[in-house]
């Protein structure tokens, strides 16, 4: 549900869990606008993805 607001805002999102889990994959596909994003963080690692998307 929060996807889906986020995407119907433009706003970005952050999902955390694994890739290819069908939970995941289902909640990453609520979201389908292009002006914002959702993104997956499965590891410390991946935040830095999400912090350069952010400027």
């Amino acid at each position: 549900m929060q996807v889906a607001r986020a995407s119907r805002k433009g706003t970005k999102a952050i999902l955390i869990g694994h890739k290819g889990h069908p939970e995941v994959e289902g909640t990453m596909g609520q979201y389908s606008n292009e002006d914002g994003g959702i993104f997956l963080i499965e590891k410390v690692e991946d935040i830095g993805t999400f912090a350069n998307a952010r400027q």
